[in-house]
């Protein structure tokens, strides 16, 4: 605005020395158009500076919903990342360590029922073969986590769970 005003004073000093006043009509018109160019770059500063403290508000807005997608993002990736291990996890069985997934709800029913059963009592809970549920009754009967329970002549021999049953199943996560 400086140029403007050098301009206005210098058609202002023109005028006043000019005795014919050809000259001064010239430079009032000058100085009117001037004027207004003035007026005109004043509202385009005014709207120049408006138009700088919105880009600034929404370049803020931008940034923050920018951050929050990213920590959405972030969180979504962990909360992924944790249900994968989980997966990850339950689905890695170890051999030796781990029984059979059957093996290890015939011996969750014993676990959750606190009753002795007998093979044919399994077989037809989980409606499986007798010979399927004497595997999985051996199998729990090896690792000492079933014991006979009742053993009477005449009467369906019945296994109970044992304290190294009970750990089992409570040590690996399988209690409701």
């Amino acid at each position: 605005m400086g140029a403007i005003k050098d301009i206005v004073d210098l058609c202002i000093k023109l005028r006043d020395e000019d005795t014919t006043g050809k000259i001064a009509a010239a430079l009032g018109q000058i100085q009117s158009l001037t004027l207004a160019l003035q007026s005109e770059q004043a509202t385009i500063v005014e709207k120049n500076a408006k138009l700088l403290t919105e880009n600034l508000e929404l370049k803020r807005t931008l940034l923050d919903s920018e951050t929050a997608h990213s920590q959405a993002i972030t969180a979504l990736q962990e909360k992924h990342r944790a249900e994968i291990a989980k997966i990850a996890a339950s689905n890695a069985r170890p051999k030796g360590d781990r029984l059979d997934e059957t093996t290890e709800k015939v011996l969750k029913m014993f676990f959750d029922t606190a009753q002795n059963f007998s093979d044919r009592s399994v077989a037809h809970y989980f409606k499986m073969g007798m010979s399927v549920a004497s595997y999985h009754t051996d199998t729990l009967i090896e690792k000492n986590f079933i014991a006979n329970a009742i053993s009477r002549k005449g009467e369906e021999v019945k296994f109970g769970i044992t304290a190294l049953g009970r750990e089992y199943i409570v040590k690996n996560n399988l209690a409701g």
